[in-house]
């Protein structure tokens, strides 16, 4: 039982200088500079190592937005309150990107970074399962039917909607040298949205 406990943590070692490699480069060199080959020389790891973990340098930077399915995570805000739900939901992705770093932030959220456009697209009108968009859409979806929004509201549209105010946030925050409160502001664009 041993030999498995080491090769278990010697395996969530490998992982976690892998991420740890590629927040280094993205931070100090941009989100272009990531790939394979300079995550693993980074990482001081081989590539079949690299391979063991991950396809390919897309799906290691989705990881940095998907850790785990949206549709896992157990809200506190009461549905009756749907603007604040929603910002809640997105709190958890933008406290995960915050853990990073303004730097970060500022390189991974360019329109070079494939991962990201992939995750945030839909395929035949639908967001992808597990994605933040499609557990917004969900909460939306279920708000109305409670009777918390008209029932003329579209929630795949209103999910929509709220992402692009989020992806402003975030680049107004990049851009921002002074105090700038990503949630603050956008919980109160939200909440102004949804009104």
């Amino acid at each position: 039982m041993k030999d498995q406990e080491k090769l278990h943590a010697r395996q969530l070692g490998n992982k976690q200088k892998i991420i740890h490699a590629t927040i280094q480069l993205i931070k100090t060199r941009g989100i272009d500079s990531v790939t394979v080959r300079s995550v693993c020389t980074e990482a001081q790891i081989s590539t079949g190592t690299f391979y063991y973990y991950f396809k390919n340098k897309d799906e290691l930077l989705l990881s940095f937005i998907m850790e785990a399915s949206f549709d896992h995570f157990e809200l506190k805000t009461p549905l009756s309150d749907i603007a604040g739900r929603v910002a809640e939901l997105y709190t958890i992705l933008l406290d995960r990107y915050l853990s990073f770093g303004r730097d970060f932030m500022q390189s991974f959220y360019t329109p070079t970074n494939t991962a990201l456009s992939s995750y945030m697209c839909e395929q035949d009108g639908r967001f992808f399962d597990g994605t933040i968009m499609a557990r917004c859409e969900k909460e939306l979806r279920d708000a109305k039917d409670a009777g918390y929004l008209p029932t003329s509201a579209d929630p795949h549209r209103l999910s929509e909607d709220i992402c692009t105010i989020v992806k402003g946030n975030v680049f107004e925050y990049c851009l921002n040298t002074g105090e700038f409160s990503l949630q603050e502001n956008m919980e109160r664009m939200i909440r102004r949205y949804l009104k």
